[in-house]
């Protein structure tokens, strides 16, 4: 079983307390839009900016699959990258991209957003994504990310990441010794921390 959670800081935000809003009533321009309860009264994000947060969302990934841990590690928030020295940044990924291989497949499960909400470190607009994925040596991966981006209107940055996998090699190991079952508890139990994540079996 393995369960690797990077970055520091937890952003308190009711990530789990939202619902959805529709931005426009014409199907043709159906946005579902999630909200924290925390979240500034009457705030929605813009189209411009949601398409700015999957954008800047996707070339961290990108950055972090590709190897390029210099330019990942330069998209972290300023509070992250100030509580997080690249050597252990760059160990960190490092260590998982053993443990995962490449990516197969990422997936975003559901974005959610916040608006100076209470108890953050700093004002301004947060993004969560929920995630789930595939490696060549983890077919069971689940997550988030957290974006923020300061009121000034910065690029968005990584605030957080958290991810829960099981390597191949140790899921073959648990089913050998225990069998399948086993595997599948061991992963509800890991995948129990992935919000949004549909839980069922990631494996063909």
């Amino acid at each position: 079983m393995a369960k690797l959670k990077t970055a520091l800081l937890v952003v308190a935000m009711s990530l789990l307390s939202v619902g959805p809003v529709r931005s426009n009533e014409t199907p043709a321009n159906f946005r579902e839009i999630n909200i924290t309860s925390d979240s500034e009264p009457g705030w929605l994000p813009s189209a411009e900016l949601s398409d700015a947060a999957e954008h800047d969302a996707r070339a961290y990934l990108t950055a972090r699959d590709s190897g390029e841990i210099a330019k990942a590690y330069a998209m972290l928030a300023d509070i992250n990258r100030a509580n997080m020295p690249y050597e252990r940044y760059s160990g960190d990924q490092t260590a998982i991209h053993d443990k995962l291989g490449d990516v197969i497949e990422r997936r975003f499960l559901k974005v959610t957003w916040t608006k100076n909400p209470r108890n953050a470190p700093a004002l301004g607009i947060y993004v969560a994504i929920d995630l789930a994925g595939r490696f060549t040596k983890a077919d069971r991966f689940c997550g988030y990310m957290i974006l923020y981006q300061p009121l000034s209107g910065k690029p968005f940055g990584v605030m957080r990441e958290e991810e829960n996998f099981i390597e191949n090699a140790q899921a073959d190991s648990i089913a050998k010794t225990h069998g399948p079952a086993e595997v599948e508890k061991v992963w509800t139990q890991l995948s129990s921390h992935c919000p949004n994540y549909p839980g069922v079996n990631a494996r063909p």
